[in-house]
């Protein structure tokens, strides 16, 4: 009899932990789904310290990793989300954690290790249904790299990547060519400028370039050797110089500001699936 009553008193603690547990599970979520991630991820700490049986502790994890992502700690949202994903053996959970890790690792600029869970993902036969999931979110890191050309061709190979391959079309048909306006610039100072639609600095680069041009052209012809070697050498060659450098970090500049408009326009606007 009174092992049978120790025997129930155990029982009924262990009932009561398990209800205590679901109840800070329910809190937990609630605080979740309303957008309190910090209080959250404070609750759901709490809930793994008492879930000795880890019965919730990879759901915990999981929307501990959420809610640092939506709080920009990609850092800790990588760790809990990897936690998670050692506490699950089924398949369609694994893959969905997974892709999470590779989107957080995106948005943390982590290309690296995001391609590398991708590469490991499409040699694993138990997602051979995700290939174009995956190679879509290939295709993103790529884009996010600033690799739009390989972005493109990567997204031509799904159906899924149709939009976002004229996304990146359309940013190599409107991004400078560097190399070109240097090239141009050495020819014609100021040209480079042109191309890359900085008229006014372009005609300065020009006008400087021929000033002093012209006036050590002068010096020469005048048989101040001297003062043509000075004028040529600090004061033409200088702004000479200027100029092809101008023109490069004017089309490295526009370029960029192209590069994070679309990014902008991808994140804000853009409807399909984005990390």
């Amino acid at each position: 009899m009174k092992n049978l009553i120790i025997v129930f008193i155990l029982l009924a603690s262990s009932v009561s932990a398990q209800t205590e547990l679901e109840k800070q599970f329910g809190y937990a979520n609630r605080l979740f789904d309303n957008e309190q991630y910090f209080d959250a991820v404070t609750e759901y700490k709490r809930l793994i310290f008492f879930d000795t049986n880890n019965e919730y502790s990879k759901t915990a994890h999981y929307k501990i990793g959420i809610a640092y992502k939506y709080g920009g700690f990609f850092e800790n949202a990588t760790w809990h989300i990897g936690r998670a994903l050692s506490f699950t053996k089924d398949n369609d959970t694994r893959f969905r954690y997974s892709t999470d890790l590779i989107r957080v690792n995106l948005l943390n600029s982590n290309f690296q290790n995001a391609n590398r869970i991708i590469a490991s993902m499409l040699t694993d036969s138990r997602y051979v249904n995700h290939y174009e999931e995956l190679i879509y979110w290939r295709g993103w890191s790529e884009m996010l790299n600033n690799k739009w050309e390989l972005a493109a061709s990567t997204f031509g190979e799904i159906e899924l990547g149709k939009e976002l391959k004229k996304i990146c079309n359309e940013v190599l048909n409107s991004e400078y060519n560097v190399t070109f306006a240097k090239v141009i610039s050495y020819i014609i100072p100021g040209s480079g400028q042109f191309y890359s639609g900085e008229y006014f600095s372009g005609i300065l680069s020009l006008g400087w370039c021929v000033l002093w041009g012209y006036d050590s052209f002068t010096a020469f012809a005048n048989d101040r050797v001297f003062d043509g070697i000075m004028v040529a050498n600090f004061l033409w060659l200088r702004f000479y110089r200027g100029n092809v450098q101008n023109a490069e970090n004017i089309a490295i500049e526009k370029n960029r500001q192209l590069y994070i408009k679309t990014v902008n326009y991808l994140f804000t606007k853009f409807e399909g699936m984005k990390p």
